[in-house]
């Protein structure tokens, strides 16, 4: 067997190559990690703990509110003196919107419908509008005194006097009344009819021969009414001429008996016109007066006018507490019940 003179020299093992290129990527695979936007190395590391909170007592809470508010006070003083003094040194326009200062808005006085004028008195009416030239009753004005009511009462009464002698005038039989001056309102609803009580034609009647006592210097009205009122030629006092004292019964025949009832709004039409005796005929239906209504228009009579209740119905008067009872009592007139089936 032939020997070699010069063997051939080992390579470096296999192994070691592959641990060192394997280490290799290993170290460059850590360097691009760490230089990586946003990786978890990035974050950073936030300490958190517990507190444990005592709870708060009623006067605690009240203790911390009384002390923000001193805090918003203080911190609003502050502001408004340094406002003041930039306005101070010119600096007007940095001032903001809305400081004014509260004192110096001013809340208008808002007078409520009413206040003028009492309850019940011609102005809350309308009256003058509705009648012009109607005589106002000085003892419902407001800001006269004593002395300036008995001068209108004693004027008022020598212009009584200065018409000539008054007239007394009785319906069915009633009480009779006195006067220069007569209204004579009449209800004409449905049960005033011929269907009902047949109570129009029997006024026409009577009204015919009372109003032949008056003389020229007197004067009339009749106001026939349901829901509205209509009247005899114009909304006035007319003089009892002897034309007009022959329309009544004209007048009255041509009505129809129709509609609801406003009792109030007749009387207050009938007061508009200043008269000495106002005359109710009715059968006194729905809807009665109030006890409201009834003292506003003792107010509007003022003592000057009577009124006399006429009421209509069958068979005996039944109720004794009538608000036409109520309303003769309380302004000096008379009421008189008129049995229907005995005419």
């Amino acid at each position: 067997m032939e020997t070699l003179a010069n063997p051939p020299r080992r390579l470096t093992p296999a192994w070691l190559l592959s641990l060192g290129l394997h280490g290799l990527l290993l170290v460059l695979l850590s360097l691009g990690f760490r230089s990586m936007p946003g990786s978890a190395l990035d974050v950073p590391v936030r300490e958190v703990g517990i507190v444990l909170a005592e709870p708060r007592t009623a006067q605690a809470e009240a203790m911390q509110h009384a002390s923000d508010s001193e805090a918003t006070a203080d911190s609003r003083a502050d502001s408004r003196v340094s406002r003041e003094d930039q306005a101070s040194t010119g600096n007007a326009d940095s001032a903001l919107p809305g400081d004014e200062v509260a004192a110096d808005l001013s809340i208008p006085d808002i007078q409520l419908p009413g206040d003028s004028m009492p309850l019940g008195s011609a102005d809350d009416l309308g009256l003058d509008r509705l009648f012009p030239g109607a005589r106002r009753s000085t003892s419902v004005l407001p800001g006269l005194g004593d002395e300036a009511i008995l001068a209108d009462e004693a004027a008022w009464r020598a212009a009584q006097q200065a018409r000539g002698p008054a007239t007394r005038v009785s319906l069915f039989g009633s009480a009779a009344a006195s006067g220069h001056r007569f209204v004579f309102a009449i209800d004409r609803s449905g049960s005033m009819g011929g269907s009902g009580l047949n109570a129009l034609a029997a006024a026409s009647t009577e009204l015919s021969t009372s109003l032949a006592h008056l003389l020229p210097s007197h004067s009339f009205q009749i106001v026939a009414y349901h829901h509205q009122c209509v009247y005899l030629q114009k909304p006035r006092l007319l003089p009892a001429s002897e034309e007009n004292k022959a329309a009544v019964a004209p007048f009255i025949s041509g009505l129809g008996a129709l509609g609801s009832t406003s009792h109030d709004m007749a009387l207050r039409v009938s007061l508009a016109m200043e008269p000495d005796v106002i005359y109710l005929l009715t059968d006194g239906g729905d809807p009665h007066l109030t006890e409201i209504q009834l003292t506003n228009l003792r107010k509007l009579t003022a003592g000057r006018t009577s009124i006399h209740c006429i009421r209509f119905g069958f068979g005996a008067d039944a109720e004794p507490d009538h608000f036409m009872k109520r309303l003769a009592a309380q302004n000096s007139g008379s009421y008189t019940y008129v049995d229907m089936s005995k005419r």
